[in-house]
């Protein structure tokens, strides 16, 4: 016999955009909270940031709910392929804030002259990747909160099938 259960993993109608994980099991929802944000994953809710940053292409969002869904529409983070390990990246005062799991891992300064995309896991969500670039610097990938040296071409990851190395 199948056994059904339910939890709350968001406010009911506070909640802003919602995600699932690659299986359905988990879910990840970004909620307003006053004149910020927070994102709520399996009903624990993170710290509350200013602004998202898209994991992919890296504007900020900007204003009130209405901007926030139409600038990082339904995908504001990352999932794991199992979907144990969530990440997401924000905005905190004058800083872009790399947060996994609810917890901050990396902090670095917000600059027109930097950008950071290709928000991704591993095989496995053994390994969190994050490319930035900064137009005086070079390109250089952060691996699990930790930033690699700078390069001159953008760095190209190659991973084992298992995510266990890179």
């Amino acid at each position: 016999d199948a056994l059904v259960s339910d939890s709350v993993m968001a406010p009911q109608g506070r909640w802003l955009a919602c995600m699932l994980s690659p299986h359905g099991v988990h879910v990840a929802a970004l909620e307003m909270k006053g004149s910020r944000f927070a994102v709520i994953v399996d009903g624990v809710e993170g710290p509350r940031i200013d602004q998202l940053i898209s994991p992919e292409s890296g504007p900020v969002l900007v204003g009130g709910p209405d901007q926030a869904f139409q600038v990082a529409g339904p995908k504001f983070g990352v999932f794991s392929d199992g979907g144990e390990h969530f990440a997401y990246l924000a905005k905190m005062g004058t800083d872009c804030v790399l947060i996994l799991d609810g917890k901050e891992i990396w902090r670095g300064p917000i600059s027109d002259a930097v950008t950071r995309r290709g928000l991704t896991f591993s095989a496995a969500g053994r390994h969190l990747f994050l490319h930035e670039t900064d137009t005086n610097s070079g390109d250089r990938m952060i691996v699990d909160g930790t930033p690699g040296p700078w390069s001159r071409e953008p760095p190209k990851v190659s991973m084992s099938a298992d995510g266990a190395h890179y």
